[in-house]
């Protein structure tokens, strides 16, 4: 089972086109998570998830590809002698500063999460895209503020694309029970208590 999440991980961290992680560089990066492989495998794993839903929530293409290019350029400071006293919270920042760079570029639209909120689509301008991302940074503390289940309903309600939406969340009530204007109320609930705490967030001073 070890080497079997070994050879995945290796395999999807290579898979960026350009500079790629050797079997030292790959040693070295797994070292900066913990000194016990097993371990550091699977923090490895839980942070790559992270990225990839970082990724997508910000509606960038190809979340995973970005995630791995987040690991690359990580390596790369690794090999270059870096000391990163924190290779997770390095990790996050590299992944803040990757999303800066591809929106520009990418006409993607973000999950439907941004209606959450009203979080404006993406946009080019660079202060726009850093307000963007202090939204998004306060609605990702606010989700985890929420229970679980909770967290779950908001997420699973507004995904899905406009035609298709309807019909999940038709499904989403009838496995709980609830007719579908019940759900609505239900949710209508969440968001306002979301919006009050993201708001509450994001006027704070840094």
């Amino acid at each position: 089972m070890k080497d079997e999440r070994e050879s995945r991980i290796g395999v999807s961290s290579r898979r960026k086109v350009g500079w790629a992680l050797g079997p030292m560089a790959f040693d070295r990066l797994l070292a900066a998570f913990s000194s016990d492989r097993e371990q550091a495998g699977e923090t490895y794993e839980q942070l790559r998830n992270t990225l990839v839903t970082f990724f997508d929530w910000r509606g960038c293409a190809d979340p995973e590809e970005l995630a791995d290019e987040t690991f690359n350029r990580l390596a790369r400071r690794l090999e270059e002698g870096e000391e990163i006293r924190n290779a997770q919270i390095y990790c996050l920042g590299v992944a803040r500063l990757l999303v800066l760079e591809v929106k520009p570029k990418q006409n993607r639209r973000a999950p439907d999460l941004d209606a959450l909120l009203g979080i404006a689509a993406p946009v080019s301008d660079k202060e726009a895209l850093v307000e963007r991302e202090r939204k998004f940074d306060c609605l990702e503390r606010c989700l985890e503020r929420l229970s679980a289940e909770n967290r779950a309903l908001l997420i699973s309600y507004y995904q899905g694309e406009r035609a298709a939406k309807i019909d999940h969340r038709l499904e989403l009530a009838k496995s709980l029970g609830i007719t579908l204007n019940s759900l609505r109320v239900r949710l209508h609930r969440l968001k306002a208590r979301l919006e009050i705490c993201v708001r509450d967030c994001f006027n704070a001073k840094p």
